[in-house]
């Protein structure tokens, strides 16, 4: 099958598609689906119905020394406005109180807080 074989030729434990994010929906949601391994439960093709540390969408990124893991089959990830984050963390001195009303995953505010 076409899926272990590029996860074996890149040594990757996965293989995914990347996915788009609908205009039209209410709620902004990751479109990204898990093509391999496929040797779990799944609430809808490519989501497994794990999730968390060891389940198979499970990734850790690392972005300006800040390491955030989560699952990319449920939560957007976006590498965008770096440069934002990295000023925005900046402007905050200590002892600021900081409230962010849209955290989600913490894009700005775990700049902010190192």
């Amino acid at each position: 099958a076409l899926w272990p074989l590029l996860a074996r030729l890149y040594s990757s434990p996965r293989v995914a598609r990347r996915g788009d994010i609908d205009p039209e929906s209410k709620v902004r949601q990751s479109g990204h689906r898990l093509l391999y391994p496929s040797t779990f439960d799944a609430i809808e093709p490519g989501i497994p119905s794990d999730t968390g540390p060891g389940a198979p969408g499970w990734i850790t990124v690392t972005e300006n020394g800040i390491q955030q893991s989560l699952d990319f089959t449920r939560v957007m990830f976006s590498r965008g406005n770096v440069t934002e984050k990295i000023r925005f963390g900046k402007l905050v001195q200590e002892g600021d109180v900081v409230l962010d009303m849209y955290a989600g995953i913490g894009y700005y505010t775990l700049p902010a807080l190192i």
